[in-house]
């Protein structure tokens, strides 16, 4: 239809107009139509782009969630009746020393003694990769948690 009338020859529509207004009228037309298809391109470029930025993301998390776990538990990859009793300790352990660091007036002293702790756990850690049915390494596991909380606790009772 539009069509139809710039093409009639009615001198409305060629008196007033300059030379080649229609080309140009017809360019920026079509210019047009063009970028309104790639805008939608666009659009599902971006929406695909997002889409897998947060797959990728949930997989990451998921996956530094899993190596966490699989580092803060030993016992219970060997026994598995042993998983409640090392969630207690790993639990009270993390609670209590959230209590311990917002004290100021901890001395270095503690934290270096609650380090070479976690140091002796990563070496019966390492031998109980190697040795996964000693039952010699479980209980030295179990008595490094014991050991812990009580230093914790008892540094906590001296605070108070």
């Amino acid at each position: 239809m539009l069509e139809n009338l710039l093409n009639n020859k009615d001198p409305i529509f060629n008196d007033d107009l300059p030379k080649g207004h229609r080309e140009r009228f017809a360019d920026k037309l079509d210019s047009r139509l063009h970028s309104e298809s790639k805008n939608r391109f666009a659009d599902y470029y971006t929406a695909a782009a997002s889409v897998l930025v947060l797959i990728t993301t949930g997989v990451i998390i998921i996956l530094l969630l899993k190596i966490n776990r699989q580092d803060d538990e030993v016992l219970s990859d060997v026994y598995p009746e042993l998983y409640e009793t090392e969630m207690y300790y790993i639990n009270e352990i993390s609670n209590k020393m959230n209590t311990l660091t917002k004290h100021r007036e901890i001395k270095k002293s503690v934290l270096k003694d609650i380090k070479e702790i976690d140091k002796s756990f990563i070496t019966i850690k390492e031998d109980l990769e190697e040795n996964p049915g000693d039952e010699r390494l479980i209980d030295a596991a179990i008595n490094t948690y014991q050991i812990k909380l009580e230093l914790i606790n008892m540094v906590l009772s001296h605070i108070k």
